[in-house]
């Protein structure tokens, strides 16, 4: 959920994702114990522990990697829009249809700011707001058309944004978001990244019949791992400022009506995964070499630090928390395969021919998750990354292990002071 409040949750701000099995949140205390250590025939032995800290809530779930390819809709006619330069209101007299992020083409408006092509925000079922051009000037007021084209999306999206984005993914006031959802796919940008906090959410766990909510939450760490026999995943780690029991009467009156999640969506197998990898930075032109995967894991971490005071004589609780060093790396597991070919072991040659003098290996690596060539896939595109010196494991058939770490770069240098670029995720379904 993206709000705060013990009650107003509905299907605007609340959304249903489905977690597997092992999923956990949990809050510990600190305490201090004070002990006496007494000579004599009688000594006091007793002691005396005290509650100090409030630790921050600890949680962690794991969901599939799943596109979905959402279908294009018939126009709707408007009654009205109102509104200015910023954001402008749809009134239609019966139920619209639309949902949160639909990409819906507005025409028909006049200034002409007012006709774009732009996801909206459903606050009911009749009425819907939606970005307008800043170069817009006036009011507009009349019948306009709005209609909704396909696109590509994923329930995961809500983490996506929590990990990387700053601000909530139906903000209408962000006009560079981190998730963007269009026709040919969603995709995934880190540009919002360089902040102190991320976008704040909620999480609320439903367990038997009994609600209860993390607030202040923010995610840490998203790990996908590689399992060559396994369902492509993402596990999620992350913190809160407090955990409690849902008791607003009105609060779970809406949490039970909340629309459940789309169960449609596809699953990806990562036994069909492809990995492409190229000598240079942020360019395909470069030496390519053929690297059929065995497993791995890739990890973006935030390495978040909550701040708690320490008062005496009271429970200190959490009062934030700021990110730290933004991290992307990750190893992928091969054969070790040599002869004609750009194979693992010309990957090894080539790495150790410089090891010794360049302290930088420069690679562009683009991680196709359910395969390059199917139409449902999730892409992991880093177009810069350092890579270590491979490792050899010798077993019945010899394997390699390659370390990497993504890095911030313009054109062909790594470049600390860059946009965050290290990764970006693209989404697509068929």
């Amino acid at each position: 959920s993206n709000i705060a409040a013990d009650s107003g949750y509905d299907d605007s701000n609340t959304f249903e994702i489905q977690v597997m099995n092992g999923y956990s949140f949990s809050q510990k205390t600190e305490q201090q114990t004070i002990q006496i250590n007494e000579a004599g025939a009688t000594p006091n032995r007793g002691q005396r522990s005290f509650n100090t800290k409030l630790n921050p809530v600890d949680w962690s779930f794991g969901t599939y990697l799943r596109p979905q390819l959402i279908a294009a809709a018939a126009a709707k006619t408007a009654s009205e829009v109102t509104g200015t330069a910023g954001v402008a209101t749809f009134t239609h007299a019966s139920a619209h249809g639309f949902v949160n992020g639909d990409v819906v083409t507005i025409a028909g408006a006049t200034p002409s700011g007012f006709n774009r092509t732009v996801p909206v925000n459903v606050s009911s079922s009749t009425v819907f707001t939606y970005l307008v051009a800043a170069t817009a000037t006036g009011t507009a007021t009349g019948t306009i058309t709005a209609t909704k084209g396909a696109r590509v999306t994923c329930v995961e999206k809500y983490l996506w944004n929590a990990l990387v984005g700053t601000l909530d993914v139906y903000d209408l006031t962000n006009t560079t978001p981190a998730w963007v959802e269009a026709a040919g796919s969603a995709t995934l940008s880190m540009s919002q990244s360089d902040a102190h906090t991320l976008a704040p959410f909620a999480l609320v766990f439903k367990v038997d019949n009994t609600y209860y909510k993390v607030a202040g939450a923010a995610c840490n760490q998203a790990e996908i791992s590689f399992g060559l026999d396994a369902i492509s995943m993402i596990n999620w780690t992350g913190f809160g400022t407090t955990v409690a029991e849902v008791s607003d009467t009105a609060g779970l009156a809406e949490l039970a009506t909340i629309a459940g999640a789309d169960t449609t969506a596809n699953f990806i197998t990562n036994k069909l995964s492809t990995l492409r990898l190229y000598a240079g930075l942020n360019s395909t032109a470069g030496t390519a070499y053929t690297l059929p995967i065995t497993g791995g894991s890739l990890t973006v971490a935030n390495n978040l630090t909550y701040l708690t005071p320490e008062i005496l004589g009271t429970v200190n609780n959490t009062i934030g928390y700021f990110s730290g060093t933004r991290a992307v790396s990750g190893n992928m597991t091969a054969y070790l395969r040599t002869g004609a070919g750009n194979f693992t072991g010309q990957l090894l040659a080539d790495i150790l021919a410089t090891s010794a003098t360049d302290p930088e290996t420069k690679f562009d690596m683009i991680i196709e998750v359910g395969g390059g060539a199917n139409a449902t896939r999730v892409d992991l595109q880093l177009p810069a990354v350092m890579l270590q010196v491979p490792t050899i494991d010798i077993q019945d058939v010899v394997s390699t292990t390659i370390n990497f770490t993504a890095q911030k770069s313009t054109g062909s240098n790594f470049d600390l002071d860059a946009t965050p670029n290290e990764m970006s995720v693209a989404y697509f379904s068929a």
